[in-house]
């Protein structure tokens, strides 16, 4: 959970919710609506929407945050805002192909996913995310 208190250290908020660009958008969406101020969501294939939805504004502020640095005298560049960012333990994607007609697509990755459920019951949940992280003893 390095991120989140790296994200939350600053004042952020640290929101991980579903895969897929669309869902991360409805989400942000759904978060300005409710208050929360949302102004970067960001996917797991690095496409990232802004609430503007532009990478300008993104662009923009970095180059802010070098000329800020600049003129106080800083000979760091912008990496060092991030250099207390510690890195993940592990960090693995997993993608599964489910082998069967389109017609069955759908009925058998839910079915994947149930038994992954079942299989991972008991064990520890971390974080307070939208996603689940699991902590699993060493594989064997």
């Amino acid at each position: 959970m390095a991120l989140t208190r790296f994200i939350t250290d600053r004042g952020g908020h640290h929101c991980l919710y579903r895969v897929g660009y669309r869902n991360v958008i409805d989400k942000g969406v759904q978060l300005n609506k409710d208050g929360i101020e949302t102004h970067l969501m960001m996917e797991h294939s690095d496409m990232v929407p802004s609430k503007r939805i532009t990478f300008l504004m993104m662009v923009v502020k970095l180059i802010v945050e070098m000329v800020r640095m600049k003129l106080e005298g800083s000979e760091e560049g912008i990496g060092s805002l991030i250099r207390d960012l510690d890195e993940p333990l592990e960090s693995v994607e997993l993608r599964m192909n489910i082998l069967s007609g389109p017609r069955f697509a759908k009925t058998k990755g839910i079915q994947a996913i149930k038994e992954f459920r079942n299989y991972i019951e008991g064990q520890s949940v971390r974080g307070r995310t939208w996603r689940t992280w699991v902590d699993t003893p060493e594989a064997d």
